[in-house]
């Protein structure tokens, strides 16, 4: 004869329903709530039978890691959402290299080349579902980077700085379309805003700047190593999240963009610590922004003109106003 303790779904099944139940809820969740609402706990039996298959659930949960609360105070159950998923990490230059070369010898040693190629998928540098981390032979390239995976130039680049990174050797680099070359120390390599960018202290002035990777035309390295230190306080966060115009090696000039409300609040929203903000009495704001590469900053600025009530510089307002003329030139065109 069948117990009527015997729930009527799979057990996994009912786990899976309550854990999804308390991390879908913006509140804690009372035994009663979670009786009527979730499936496992709706059947028909007494309900003595339901608390004690409630209770061994939680300590099965518990078990597994799934961090249930008792709210005493609200009655109820929650699963904080901090603690329950995992929190986001970067791999350093150093893991970068160590996941390469785990790939590479899971194609011909002893280690499971699938679990490990598998594994290399989930910790690729790039969280998007396009990511594919591969491995080849020899001592050809081995990781094939997001976005950039039919470019050699990129890849080869990628490898030199990501080792040079780990052995602390000084570079040379120069951007496309430009004569000049750099000199600097690379401190670290980071993914943001869909584009890899190395961070890097830059002699005389000791100043980090932050180079877009797919930028760069030529890149030389010298052959010592340790050759500088890395402040054990570097970040390399704040360097990474930056917009495209905050990028390159040219002088920095402020701008300043009046916006009117709320498209100011939306703009501070978007560019965070991009930008300093300063709120206006009628609801307007104020934005102060540090840009290098005004020709990647100009789309931002255009798109949101008919909101604008002030730039300065005074260069700047001459550079709208000619690419308002050539945009008018080009829409003439098309109607002829």
């Amino acid at each position: 004869m069948e117990s009527r303790d015997e729930p009527k779904i799979p057990k996994t099944e009912r786990l899976l329903n309550l854990v999804a139940f308390l991390l879908r809820s913006r509140r804690s969740e009372t035994f009663e709530e979670i009786r009527l609402q979730v499936n496992g706990y709706t059947d028909a039996v007494p309900l003595k039978v339901l608390e004690r298959r409630f209770e061994r659930d939680k300590q099965e949960l518990r078990r597994l890691g799934v961090p249930i609360e008792y709210q005493p105070d609200a009655g109820g159950y929650t699963i904080p959402k901090q603690r329950y998923f995992l929190a986001p990490f970067e791999l350093s230059a150093e893991d970068a290299l160590l996941l390469r070369a785990l790939v590479q010898m899971a194609e011909g040693g002893p280690l499971p080349a699938e679990e490990v190629q598998a594994a290399a998928r989930k910790l690729a540098f790039d969280s998007q579902p396009s990511t594919d981390v591969a491995a080849q032979s020899g001592d050809e390239v081995i990781m094939l980077l997001p976005g950039h995976g039919g470019d050699e130039a990129f890849q080869a680049h990628f490898l030199e700085l990501a080792e040079a990174v780990g052995a602390r050797r000084r570079l040379k680099l120069r951007y496309a379309g430009q004569k000049s070359v750099q000199e600097l120390e690379p401190w670290g390599l980071g993914f943001a805003s869909g584009a890899w960018s190395l961070v890097g202290c830059c002699p005389p002035a000791e100043e980090l700047q932050v180079f877009r990777i797919d930028r760069i035309d030529s890149l030389t390295g010298e052959n010592d190593t340790g050759q500088f230190e890395v402040p054990e306080d570097f970040d390399i966060g704040p360097y990474l999240n930056r917009q495209s115009w905050e990028l390159g090696d040219a002088a920095q000039q402020e701008v300043c963009i009046e916006l009117q409300a709320p498209y100011a609040w939306h703009a501070r929203e978007t560019l965070g610590n991009s930008a300093r903000f300063e709120e206006l009495p009628d609801g307007g704001g104020r934005l102060r922004l540090a840009v290098r590469d005004l020709d990647a900053f100009m789309p931002w600025l255009l798109e949101r003109l008919a909101h604008v009530r002030r730039i300065e510089p005074a260069s700047l307002r001459r550079r709208v106003a000619d690419a308002l003329v050539r945009i008018e030139a080009l829409y003439a065109e098309g109607k002829g």
